[in-house]
């Protein structure tokens, strides 16, 4: 999977449905329905939202006039981290292979009360979607197999403002995500796409 990061601000991103990440706590969860709205210039209506409440394990595929969202739920805010974030990449990646997209843009993250940097948030969420994307075929049934799509790219955006100062740092922790998994040995990508499968299939879809 191709893994890219928008330098130019979501304006001129195209991809076929975005995903985007929400805590479980009221204000702040209506405060990203705000923002998605704002960057993607559409309307979500709110009786699309009625069953997503941000929780963890929550992935929503909502329909706008314009896109189609995938909502993670991350949980409540106090007990995010990031391997709850990378599993929330994962379930949004598994969403968006039902609906057979081939081209995903995804949030990164931005939260400056976390202890993690902005470049180690990016890195965190590549790692999650790399590994969500991986079709690892003895774990699935022959159906399962046919049916499944691979996503072809992945390209991660922020907000303007944030463009200017993390820009660099975040193509180079993109970069490095997609080396890291790259030289993983067989092995190693057995035993966490193992864990993977069972994560993704023991919470809430």
């Amino acid at each position: 999977m191709k893994v890219t990061f928008e330098k130019t601000g979501i304006e001129k991103l195209k991809a076929d449905a975005y995903i985007f990440f929400c805590y479980e706590d009221k204000k702040l969860l209506d405060d990203e329905i705000k923002l998605i709205q704002r960057l993607l210039k559409t309307k979500i209506a709110e009786i699309s939202l009625e069953d997503f409440k941000g929780k963890e394990g929550q992935a929503e595929l909502i329909y706008t006039n314009k896109s189609r969202l995938i909502l993670c739920g991350l949980g409540k805010k106090e007990k995010i981290s990031m391997e709850k974030l990378r599993i929330a990449v994962s379930k949004g990646i598994k969403k968006a292979n039902h609906i057979k997209v081939k081209k995903i843009a995804v949030e990164i993250l931005h939260d400056e009360t976390l202890p993690e940097n902005f470049e180690e948030i990016a890195r965190a969420e590549a790692v999650g979607c790399i590994l969500g994307n991986y079709f690892f075929g003895k774990y699935y049934t022959k159906k399962e197999k046919k049916e499944s799509a691979t996503i072809k790219e992945a390209v991660f955006f922020t907000e303007k403002k944030m463009l200017e100062k993390y820009s660099k740092e975040i193509e180079k922790e993109l970069k490095q995500a997609v080396l890291s998994e790259t030289q993983l040995t067989s092995q190693e990508i057995s035993a966490m796409n193992l864990q993977m499968f069972y994560i993704l299939n023991l919470t809430v879809t």
